[in-house]
C-alpha cells in the first residue's frame, strides 16, 4: 500500500487530478477524525465541522505537493503530521489576531480594529446578496447550455460530492472518461460565464 501511495503522490505532483482524488479518498477517515478532534480543541476558531475539514484538506494538499519521495517516512505519517501542523498553525494565527484585536479595543484610547464577532456577516450585505443571486442565475443558465451528461456529472461531482469512481459505476464509464467530461464541462462553464457576464 505504501508503494502504491507513493506512486499516487508522484502522479499527483505531476498534475494528475485522479491521483489526487485517490489520495484524498484514501485518507478521508484521517481527515474526518482530525477535523473532529481539532474542532473540539479549537472550538473558538472552528464554528462547524466543514471549516475544520477544510483545514485538513489544506494540510493534505501541502503534503501532496511537498512530499519528498526519497524520505523514509511513510505517506501516512507525513500526511498526519502535515494535517496536524496546519491545524496548529491556523489556530495559533487566529489566536494571535484575536489577541491583537483585544489589545487594540481595550488598551488603546482609540479603537483601531474591531473583533470579527462585532462585524456584520458578508451575507447580511444587500449588495452581496444581489450579486450572489445574479451569479446563481447566470450559473444556472450556463449549466443549461452544457450537454446533458456533462451537466449531470458536474452537478453530482461538485454538488453531491460523488467521486469519479462512483460516477463511473453509475454511468458505465471509465474513471478517465468521467474526469475528462467533468473537466471539459467546467471549461465550457467557465467560458459561458466569462463571455456572458458584463465586464466591471
Amino acid at each position: 500500500m505504501t508503494i502504491q501511495l507513493r506512486h499516487c503522490i508522484r502522479a499527483a505532483q505531476r498534475g494528475d487530478k485522479l491521483a489526487t482524488e485517490e489520495l484524498i479518498h484514501e485518507f478521508m477517515p484521517l481527515f474526518r477524525n482530525q477535523a473532529k478532534q481539532y474542532r473540539k480543541q479549537y472550538r473558538w476558531h472552528y464554528h462547524n465541522f466543514d471549516e475544520a475539514l477544510s483545514t485538513a484538506f489544506q494540510g493534505a494538499m501541502h503534503c501532496i505537493l511537498q512530499y519528498d519521495l526519497d524520505q523514509p517516512a511513510t505517506v501516512a505519517e507525513v500526511m498526519a503530521a502535515s494535517v496536524r501542523n496546519y491545524f496548529r498553525r491556523e489556530s495559533y494565527g487566529h489566536q494571535c489576531y484575536c489577541d491583537r484585536v483585544e489589545k487594540n479595543v481595550f488598551e488603546n484610547d482609540g479603537v483601531t480594529d474591531l473583533p470579527e464577532t462585532a462585524l456584520a456577516s458578508e451575507g447580511d450585505c444587500p449588495e452581496y446578496r444581489y450579486f450572489q443571486n445574479e451569479l446563481g442565475q447566470d450559473l444556472t443558465l450556463a449549466l443549461e447550455k452544457l450537454p446533458e451528461l456533462q451537466r449531470q456529472l458536474i452537478l453530482q461531482h461538485v454538488i453531491d460530492g460523488d467521486s469519479y469512481s462512483q460516477l463511473a459505476k453509475k454511468y458505465y464509464l471509465s474513471k478517465a472518461t468521467v474526469g475528462y467530461q467533468v473537466n471539459q464541462g467546467l471549461l465550457r462553464l467557465r467560458r459561458h460565464m466569462t463571455e456572458e457576464r458584463p465586464a466591471g
